[in-house]
């Protein structure tokens, strides 16, 4: 089973555990939600790292005297996640690392034992110390006459998994803390109810032996005085253990009614949590919108609630056109506002019942429930009109435009989610070959 689809089965496990106090349970199920979430932020962190570490290279240029240091000084000005960059030899060594640092150079050497993967490493941002991702990729420059490759470093973000670590930690240490006290009354429970119980059941027993017996054999007055004020002390003693009884089991419904307060506050927060990790790790941060998990996760389900409706479910693949070109010319940052307005754009263009989802890089889908492919279509024409019209402001020499596929569950015969998608795919691919800027239906 994926990471991503055991959240939710340990969120009904967990919620369960708590209900019915099973407290090994619930402990062993919030590690696990723990273990599992950190495993996802970490792949989506190395996805995203990996991602800005090639549009980072891509728009490198080294000076015509050689070397990327005002390259990389300007890069990190405009991106506050890079942290530096390692230029590297021919044959693949460290030349130098602009800014030149002993944590830096070692991130790099690391990265080029990796084998394409990135590699989280801890080094000085600001003078405080942090995560940090580090990829070597390719440099594409123009004037590189050898390929040649750079280690780029980027900063992580960890606050999510930080704070859920945090609300992990709180509960288990209310947890701790509860099952301590309802120890430590038990013992004083048997320390002030069964040891007077114990004392005054020799007295007791006395007596009733010597009332039950001859009278001849009896002490007399003397010992008739004696077992009255023994009977006396016991009278008291009970009196005693009457009142603390009462203190007793009024201080463990104390106890119980704030334990079970404050398991329900935990178990809201647990819930929240939940929710906002589940929430985050289906966005994607730069546009807002959903991401490739998302997708995987719940388009099968979505097609087979239209079929049970039998209803029409459409999905337009989109790709912005001369994207690298725009990147290359006008930076990194300029790429960036491009994607983030394309993102603003498709939510305020889809309904609430919608999906709007970035797909990779800068390719994204729509996914319109109950819309056929010619309302599909209608829709995509108005997405890449305004997003004409908003290029058209950017003054470049040859700004982006878009180009839509368009498939559904009808038009396109297809059984599964991976055989719409893929004749959306061959309907963008069909709009590319016929001028770009346009938007093209899948073949019947």
């Amino acid at each position: 089973m994926p990471a991503s689809d055991a959240l939710p089965t340990l969120e009904a496990a967990f919620r369960d555990a708590l209900r019915r106090r099973n407290w090994a349970v619930a402990l062993a199920g919030g590690i696990a939600f723990g273990v599992i979430n950190h495993e996802l932020q970490q792949r989506q962190s190395a996805a995203y790292v990996a991602e800005q570490a090639r549009i980072s290279a891509a728009v490198l240029r080294e000076a015509p005297a050689g070397g990327l240091a005002e390259a990389v000084d300007e890069l990190r000005a405009t991106f506050d996640r890079l942290v530096a960059v390692a230029e590297l030899t021919a044959a693949g060594e460290v030349r130098a690392v602009y800014p030149d640092d002993p944590s830096y150079r070692a991130a790099a050497a690391q990265a080029l034992q990796s084998k394409g993967e990135v590699v989280t490493a801890t080094a000085p941002v600001l003078g405080v110390l942090q995560p940090v991702g580090a990829l070597a990729v390719p440099l594409d420059g123009p004037q590189s006459l050898v390929p040649r490759q750079v280690v780029v470093l980027l900063r992580s973000d960890s606050s999510l998994e930080a704070s859920l670590w945090a609300a992990g930690a709180g509960a288990m240490s209310v947890w701790l803390a509860l099952a301590v006290a309802a120890a430590t009354l038990r013992r004083w429970c048997d320390r002030r109810i069964a040891a007077p119980l114990q004392w005054l059941s020799d007295p007791v027993r006395r007596v009733a032996g010597n009332w039950g017996g001859d009278p001849a054999e009896q002490d007399g007055a003397a010992q008739s005085t004696r077992q009255l004020r023994e009977l006396a002390a016991a009278e008291e003693q009970l009196r005693t253990l009457a009142h603390d009884l009462a203190l007793a089991s009024a201080r463990a419904a104390r106890v119980e009614r704030d334990a079970q307060w404050q398991l329900r506050e935990r178990e809201a927060g647990f819930d929240r949590q939940l929710r906002r990790a589940r929430e985050q790790a289906t966005i994607d941060p730069l546009t807002k919108l959903r991401n490739r998990a998302f997708l995987d996760r719940e388009l099968e389900s979505l097609i087979a609630a239209q079929r049970a409706r039998m209803e029409d479910l459409a999905v337009v693949m989109i790709d912005v056109d001369h994207f690298k070109h725009h990147n290359d010319t006008q930076g990194h940052q300029a790429g960036d506002e491009v994607l983030a307005f394309i993102g603003e754009l498709l939510r305020g263009a889809t309904r609430p019942m919608d999906h709007a989802i970035r797909y990779g890089g800068d390719e994204f889908l729509l996914v319109l429930p109950g819309a056929g492919g010619q309302q599909a279509g209608e829709v995509a024409e108005r997405i890449i009109r305004l997003f004409k019209q908003y290029t058209s402001t950017l003054g470049t020499e040859r700004p982006p435009s878009m180009s839509a596929g368009v498939a559904s569950l009808k038009t396109a015969s297809a059984v599964t989610a991976a055989e719409l998608l893929a004749r959306a795919d061959e309907a963008l691919y069909r709009a590319k070959k016929l001028g770009r800027n346009s938007v093209a239906p899948c073949a019947a």
